[in-house]
């Protein structure tokens, strides 16, 4: 599965393993838009970078993203305003407002060719009920505190989904993520820093200063985290909850493209075109779960299929593919400093990453060259502590690690014949006594896995969706053969031998 984006894809721009070991002065771990970003911004401040991706620049969540760039939050202005007070709203935009020009004012100056362009975003409502207009009247007036060009509009005509009621923040924009994430690690190469790719961290050691790779060790003056939440064991992963959403793209017939950014607010579907060569096709985004709870099966895919088919003149559906969020307890991103002086994260972006991205990479580049910090970087301070903020979410999310904890393993099938997992199906069943998450390949290989989660060790769940092991605690995921796709953890799931 992948997403639309790679029609642009610059397959011919690849960057070596690391091998051996490395002095630098600065290593980022993770090759997206906060990887990459940093590592310009550092070089363009003489310090020298090297960047780490464990698999290929840009293929993580910020090449599975929405491309969708924008000011305000997906979560929304309103409930930061109710969170915090009416100077973090303002302070929030500004800082993303900020990031956003920033990214384009790049494109011009390194010629970065990923389709960027200004286009307006909606909130659109299509059946409202009072909540739902209250609640985005009180959107409305968050957004004009904040600065931003919005109004009100009723009966949208730029989408075919009938919406009665919209919220228009004009000066917007969108383009292809994966195409400027590879574009902007040529640039990191251009200007002297190291990038490599298939080098998988399997340990940092923040009194020494050195990563650790399957192929060799970086020692750094400073480390940055730019891998969506921090690797290894960090306190801020008890603040977090992670998410899956889908995404489905088809080709799109006729006259009916809209333009922009549209968020449908009924079970939230987000929705937009990318035009590639002659073709239109049609991007929708919806069915978010929290990760290691996917309940509908293979259904987020088949459902956005059918949303799609329901209101939009489309033609075959050529790609589909998900993406990781982490939503932080108190509506906003940790970005600085974390426990150690010389560790810096960027995470909690919740589905906002491609900006707060940009926003980490100012906030991280000013701590590592000593530049007096700003409102962004006292505000999204890692190290904050806001109890009565943060305590419901917290609890929740703690309270549902616990459970999992105690009664992962209480409801496990009992199976006599492993023959009765299909070709394709993954579960986590109990053999003679042990534990096992079982996977058939459609060669019908059996692939048999620990199911306990080598980070914390919470019991993997499958996803049918995407055929991974993803951990319902703190996001991790796995593939079918147990190796690790993302999240904090950094050793695979211990392989088994079941007969």
């Amino acid at each position: 599965m992948t997403a639309i984006w790679n029609l642009a894809s610059l397959e011919d721009r690849r960057y070596p393993a690391l091998q051996g070991d490395l002095d630098i002065e600065v290593a980022i771990i993770g090759g997206g838009v906060t990887g990459l970003s940093t590592a310009l911004r550092l070089l363009e401040e003489g310090k020298s970078v090297a960047v780490l991706e464990a698999r290929q620049v840009g293929q993580g969540n910020s090449g599975n993203s929405t491309g969708n760039l924008y000011s305000t939050t997906s979560q929304g202005l309103r409930r930061v305003r109710s969170t915090w007070d009416d100077d973090t709203v303002r302070e929030v935009v500004a800082s993303r407002s900020a990031a956003l020009d920033d990214i384009e004012q790049r494109i011009a100056r390194y010629s970065i060719e990923c389709q960027f362009a200004r286009r307006p975003l909606y909130f659109c409502l299509p059946n409202p009920d009072d909540r739902q207009q209250q609640d985005l009247e009180a959107e409305y007036e968050a957004s004009l505190l904040a600065g931003l060009h919005a109004k009100l509009v009723d009966n949208l005509t730029s989408i075919s989904v009938p919406v009665q009621r919209a919220l228009l923040l004009e000066q917007q924009a969108q383009y292809n993520p994966l195409r400027y994430v590879q574009e902007l690690a040529t640039v990191v190469a251009d200007q002297g820093g190291r990038v490599f790719e298939h080098t998988r961290v399997l340990d940092v050691d923040a009194s020494e200063g050195t990563v650790s790779t399957q192929s060799g060790t970086v020692t750094a003056a400073h480390i940055v985290f730019a891998t969506h939440t921090p690797k290894g064991v960090n306190l801020l992963q008890a603040e977090m909850e992670a998410f899956r959403e889908y995404g489905v793209a088809a080709s799109l017939r006729g006259d009916s493209q809209p333009e922009g950014i549209f968020w449908l607010l009924d079970d939230f579907h987000s929705v937009r075109t990318y035009r590639y060569q002659d073709e239109t096709y049609l991007v929708v985004i919806g069915g978010k779960h929290q990760t290691g709870r996917a309940e509908q099966g293979d259904g987020y895919y088949s459902n956005l299929e059918a949303y799609a088919r329901e209101h939009f003149d489309v033609g075959t559906f050529s790609h589909w593919w998900s993406a990781q969020q982490y939503r932080s307890a108190d509506q906003l991103p940790y970005i600085g400093r974390s426990a150690h002086d010389n560790v810096y994260v960027g995470t909690g972006f919740a589905a906002d990453g491609l900006i707060w991205g940009e926003v980490a990479a100012r906030v991280i580049c000013n701590f590592i060259v000593e530049r007096a910090g700003d409102a962004a970087s006292r505000l999204f301070n890692p190290r904050r502590f806001t109890p009565v903020k943060s305590a419901k979410s917290w609890a929740a999310l703690n309270a549902r690690v616990a459970k999992h904890l105690t009664t992962a393993y209480l409801t496990l099938d009992k199976i006599d014949d492993l023959d009765l997992i299909t070709a394709g199906e993954g579960r986590v069943v109990s053999v003679e006594g042990d534990k096992v998450a079982v996977y058939r390949a459609p060669d019908n290989t059996l692939i048999a896995l620990s199911p306990v989660c080598p980070h914390l060790k919470c019991a993997v769940k499958w996803n049918a969706a995407d055929l991974t092991w993803d951990c319902p605690c703190h996001g991790s995921r796995f593939a079918t053969d147990g190796s690790v796709i993302e999240g904090p953890a950094y050793a695979p799931l211990t392989r088994l031998d079941v007969r």
